[in-house]
């Protein structure tokens, strides 16, 4: 499952170059990733409710089938449009797939959760980009989406044949389900998401286009709170009374801050490597490797350190304030003289402070929250990492566009990126209490 959700992004960044050539439609090409933000966000939201109702295996299922499905899509794409809808339908499946398999391993290792995060950690980050890479790099791009089809395959069998399937809904709720929630926060999430995708690229932001998509959106997000509130609790696909939750509040603002900040390094520092300090492509893209490489390992460090400690919340607010002293590093240090070498120091240290960063608030909200809430909670916490994705670019685009100079831009971007992740820390700090350890279970 790992593997399968892993690889997309991999495959696509890679073969880049080669799918233009063969499919043409570059003009579309950046809707290849905005439309797969939009999807993936929605059924994040979605499978926090949906998977209580369906089941852990198969809520699996479903993400899977959906995924197979669009990567015979991908596989078989005779122009761009196709490829596009293919990887707004691997979107779909995705978002499913992503929250579940975050929810299960919280529910197999108990309060060793950690220890399954880290299995996620190593394959995602190390065993994929060696595969995928070499397999799109000596065959044709579409063996990459060949390569997830056979991997969804395999993840069907070995959970038809091994995984049972089990819910936490009390059965008086089985059959009943919050349809009217569901759509208006599937249009509302989707209204959002495109206002941020395309508000002042594909449409000037006071356009009528873009004017009417937001007063649809704030239309759908009113009717959205209005029906949960309206509806019974248990069956809300997200529970307003969840909102008074201090858990729920402290680590969604810490994860957004946090996905905020990633999001920019990881885009603009290889940007400003190539443009400002004259460095190759393949430069600027070991900066981020150098990123990847010490979230791995040192996040496996940790992630150990948290099972043993049980203190979620205290290395969490360790993340916060140590990506954001990174950041104030790397934007009063960074410049056009600076060396390729110092500046690898720089990333290296946000690389360390970043390793465990969506697995701190996540674990924390899981051992914050009723276990009837874990489920909707976690949910909305990867809803949050994936909605981040898009708004990072956007909060950014008006910082670079009022500096003087692009560099200039980059560093502003990276002093707003510091000074978000403060008020992260702050705020995570005030709302999550810090607690004594707790014993670890058997």
């Amino acid at each position: 499952l790992v593997f399968f959700v892993a690889s997309d992004t991999l495959i696509l960044s890679t073969a880049s170059v080669s799918i233009l050539n063969d499919l043409g439609g570059q003009q579309h090409y950046s809707l290849i990733f905005s439309i797969r933000g939009i999807t993936i966000a929605v059924t994040c939201m979605l499978c926090g409710r949906l998977i209580d109702r369906m089941g852990r295996r198969n809520m699996l299922l479903f993400g899977l089938l959906i995924g197979l499905l669009s990567n015979v899509l991908g596989a078989t794409a005779p122009n761009m449009l196709v490829l596009v809808v293919s990887r707004a339908l691997y979107g779909l499946g995705y978002g499913f797939i992503n929250a579940a398999v975050m929810i299960m391993i919280n529910e197999l290792f108990g309060k060793k959760s950690g220890y399954g995060y880290l299995i996620t950690l190593g394959v995602g980050n190390v065993g994929v980009p060696l595969l995928a890479g070499w397999l799109v790099e000596n065959y044709t791009w579409r063996w990459g989406f060949w390569l997830l089809v056979a991997s969804a395959v395999v993840c069907i069998a070995l959970l038809v044949s091994s995984c049972p399937n089990y819910t936490m809904l009390q059965e008086s709720n089985s059959k009943k389900l919050d349809v009217k929630g569901i759509i208006y926060s599937v249009l509302a999430i989707s209204g959002l998401v495109g206002v941020l995708s395309f508000g002042g690229k594909s449409f000037a932001w006071l356009s009528l286009t873009t004017l009417v998509l937001v007063l649809f959106t704030i239309v759908m997000f009113v009717l959205f709170i209005r029906t949960e509130k309206n509806i019974d609790q248990n069956i809300a696909i997200f529970p307003v009374s969840m909102m008074r939750s201090k858990v729920l509040m402290g680590c969604a603002i810490g994860q957004f801050c946090m996905s905020v900040n990633s999001t920019c390094l990881y885009v603009y520092i290889p940007y400003y490597m190539q443009q400002e300090m004259g460095t190759t492509a393949t430069q600027a893209g070991a900066a981020t490797s150098i990123i990847s490489f010490m979230t791995t390992v040192f996040g496996a460090i940790l992630l150990v350190a948290m099972v043993k400690a049980q203190r979620h919340s205290v290395f969490g607010l360790i993340t916060v304030v140590g990506e954001a002293i990174a950041l104030v590093l790397i934007s009063i240090f960074i410049s056009p003289t600076l060396s390729v070498m110092a500046t690898y120091v720089l990333v290296l240290f946000y690389g360390l402070t970043q390793s465990v960063e969506s697995y701190a608030f996540t674990m924390t909200l899981q051992a914050g929250v009723s276990t009837q809430e874990i489920a909707i909670g976690t949910a909305f916490i990867q809803f949050v990492r994936q909605f981040t994705g898009v708004a990072a670019t956007t909060m950014a685009s008006p910082i670079l566009s009022m500096s003087s100079s692009f560099g200039a831009g980059i560093k502003n971007v990276f002093i707003f990126a510091a000074v978000l992740t403060v008020i992260g820390a702050a705020t995570f700090a005030m709302l999550v209490p810090i607690k004594k350890k707790a014993a670890v279970a058997a």
